[in-house]
């Protein structure tokens, strides 16, 4: 099964138990770790390399598009980057 799609349904079997047991004293903790597993795309210990080689060739890809980038372009993806940064912020707040 696919990486991406492993880690999705890990990720969605942890939920389904913390609904199942939303009883538990240490609910809170068990679903800030999820959401933080679930930002982070961290499934089990299974998937763990797999997730380490997406990372490498995605850091490498973004390494070769920012050498690709112009100055111009460069501050224009900073500020749009910026721009969603601040709207993320502002629905989290």
């Amino acid at each position: 099964m696919p990486t991406f799609i492993t880690v999705r349904e890990q990720l969605q079997a942890r939920l389904f138990n913390l609904i199942e047991t939303r009883q538990r004293d240490d609910l809170d903790s068990q679903l800030r770790q999820w959401v933080d597993d679930l930002v982070a795309w961290r499934g089990g210990s299974d998937t763990q390399t797999d997730m380490a080689i997406y990372r490498s060739r995605r850091l490498d890809w973004l390494l070769r598009f920012d050498k690709s980038l112009d100055d111009d372009q460069r501050t224009h993806l900073i500020e749009e980057l910026e721009q969603w940064a601040s709207r993320l912020q502002g629905m989290a707040g």
